[in-house]
């Protein structure tokens, strides 16, 4: 049960999406495990966040992918507190940056922990 609940939460009203989480449950788990290391972010060390970039940066693509879950989390969030919208417009940023820039992902990434 509350995998369905979840699949539904994540899916984000996208049927395509939510069949694809429930025929892939590595799609749930990437989810999940992407959400899990935004709130670890939170409360992280400096030098857990800087080897935290090192280690997302290595997949750019997955990289953009756990971001855009960050950003519907943030999104779903800001609703009820405001001060998501600076950390909203952090990760456009940096999302930006990766997909239009030749710049290094892992200083990208790093800048944004740190800000975080």
């Amino acid at each position: 049960a509350s995998e369905i609940k979840d699949i539904s939460l994540y899916s984000l009203g996208r049927p395509g999406l939510a069949v694809n989480m429930v025929n892939k449950k590595e799609e749930l788990s990437f989810f999940r495990s992407a959400l899990d290391e935004l709130k670890e972010l939170s409360s992280a060390s400096v030098n857990q966040r800087l080897a935290k970039a090192e280690k997302i940066s290595k997949n750019k693509i997955e990289a953009i992918k756990k971001m855009n879950v960050w950003i519907w989390f943030l999104h779903k969030k800001s609703k009820t507190e405001p001060k998501f919208f600076s950390i909203l417009e952090k990760i456009h940023k940096c999302m930006d940056e990766m997909n239009n820039t030749n710049a290094s992902a892992r200083l990208i990434l790093e800048n944004l922990f740190l800000d975080l």
